[in-house]
């Protein structure tokens, strides 16, 4: 099973071996509490122990082990980072990592079945669901408003979403 991806190599920075990474966690600089992590290089993902992380602002800067010059970081720039869900921290109450939500079915208040979560989309404003099935829906994640349950248990999503809308 590949790593679940949780950001990716964006530029080199500097001349030592540093880039910049894009961050898919929340909040973004739980990126940099790991170790060690994984490295799609190719279609190969291999394992790189993090030396040291930098975090200013929104920018993000990680020094991989073994990498020590600007060639090095522009050879990793556009590679995923992954950990291994075994890795991750449990998910709180109401909390869902999105790569457990891809898949379930999406049910509506009349007992409809919209489709199946094929994505989802970060907004700025909230996290959009993307739903297909006959039709194809884009339901905001709002909890208590749009989402009324999420059961990773039972598969399913139930949301106050009209099949019409």
């Amino acid at each position: 099973m590949d790593p679940i991806i949780i950001g990716r190599v964006v530029a080199a920075f500097g001349l030592k071996g540093w880039v910049k990474v894009q961050s898919f966690t929340r909040p973004f600089e739980n990126l940099l509490l790991y170790d060690t992590v994984f490295l799609e290089i190719g279609s190969e993902w291999r394992k790189y122990r993090v030396s040291a992380t930098q975090h200013k602002g929104s920018s993000l800067k990680v020094l991989f082990s073994g990498c020590s010059d600007r060639n090095c970081a522009s050879d990793l720039i556009g590679c995923d980072i992954g950990l291994f869900r075994a890795d991750l921290p449990d998910a709180s109450r109401n909390e869902f990592y999105w790569v457990d939500m891809i898949g379930l079915d999406v049910i509506n208040q009349q007992g409809e079945l919209l489709g199946r979560v094929t994505g989802l989309l970060e907004t700025g404003a909230n996290d959009v669901l993307e739903v297909h099935g006959k039709k194809s829906y884009l339901i905001p994640f709002v909890q208590n408003v749009h989402i009324i349950e999420v059961s990773l248990a039972r598969g399913c999503i139930w949301v106050d979403w009209h099949i019409d809308d």
